[in-house]
């Protein structure tokens, strides 16, 4: 286990929870290695682009990722990982606990997009993980907090462009 950062909320959760439904067709993920390992094997074709299909009793969240400032080295094969929210009880504190070999994963494409349809339900922060350095994602509208997700089975999220730091 791994547990990555503690978090100060002072008891505010923000929650991501837009659902759509949208028109472009569903983006096709892979199981390769288990129910919670189902990175996108290839790049989505531009006409592919957007939320997929959640898999029974799962969610599914598509998004893109920006990174600020750009970076000179291309961000395709990058692994997003979905860190589980865990409580301090007392307190409204929180850790994100991540592990590379068991928490549920999305690869980037060359352009920052990804997608996952087999999201267990539950309280997610988005992590960009390397053996050097790790990025929690941050709100859009503040940076510098993490922004956390709640999804519920058959929930489909676009969580849109996302800026961020990279590792």
């Amino acid at each position: 286990m791994l547990v990555l950062s503690a978090c100060s909320q002072r008891g505010e959760t923000a929650t991501t929870n837009t659902t759509s439904g949208g028109t472009e067709p569903a983006a096709k993920t892979s199981t390769t290695q288990g129910a919670l390992n189902s990175p996108l094997t290839s790049p989505l074709p531009k006409n592919a682009r957007g939320v997929p299909t959640p898999a029974p009793a799962r969610a599914a969240v598509a998004g893109r990722i920006v990174p600020d400032p750009p970076t000179s080295y291309s961000i395709e094969g990058v692994t997003i990982f979905f860190g589980t929210r865990l409580p301090l009880t007392p307190g409204p504190d929180f850790l994100v606990n991540m592990s590379p070999q068991t928490s549920p994963k999305a690869v980037l494409d060359k352009e920052g997009y990804f997608a996952i349809a087999d999201l267990p339900p539950g309280e997610y922060a988005l992590v960009i993980w390397s053996p050097h350095n790790s990025v929690m994602i941050g709100e859009k509208q503040q940076p510098d907090k993490v922004m956390l997700m709640k999804v519920s089975a058959g929930q489909q999220l676009d969580l849109g462009a996302l800026v961020t730091k990279m590792p």
